[in-house]
C-alpha cells in the first residue's frame, strides 16, 4: 500500500466510492489517512481549496478533502489506480489548505 494509491470503498451503500491513501509510507498503523472521492456531478459546485476535480481511470471524481478520514487498512484491498503526479500535488495542496488555510 502506497501513498496516493486509489482504493475501492467496499461499502457499496456509501456515497464515497473510492479512497485516496494520503498517509506517509513511513507511518505504519492499522489505519490509513484517506481522502474520499465522489463521482463528479456537474450540477454540484466544487468548494475551492478543499475539493478538487481529478481523473481516475478516465472518470472524473471530486476529491473531498474536507472529509479526510482514517480508514482501517484491512478495508483497502481493491486497488483502483494511482493519482497522477499533478493530482498528487493537488491533493497535497488541499490537505495544506485544510490544515493551515492557505
Amino acid at each position: 500500500m502506497s501513498k496516493f494509491d486509489v482504493f475501492v470503498n467496499p461499502n457499496k451503500a456509501a456515497t464515497h466510492i473510492l479512497y485516496v491513501d494520503v498517509q506517509s509510507d513511513f507511518v505504519r498503523l492499522s489505519t490509513r489517512w484517506c481522502i474520499p472521492l465522489l463521482r463528479h456531478v456537474s450540477l454540484r459546485p466544487i468548494i475551492q481549496g478543499t475539493q478538487a476535480l481529478i481523473e481516475v481511470n478516465q472518470q472524473e471524481y471530486v476529491m473531498d478533502t474536507a472529509n479526510l478520514l482514517a480508514v482501517p487498512a484491512s478495508l483497502l484491498r481493491q486497488r483502483a489506480g494511482r493519482l497522477s503526479s499533478s493530482d498528487q500535488l493537488i491533493a497535497a495542496s488541499c490537505i495544506e489548505f485544510m490544515l493551515r488555510g492557505y
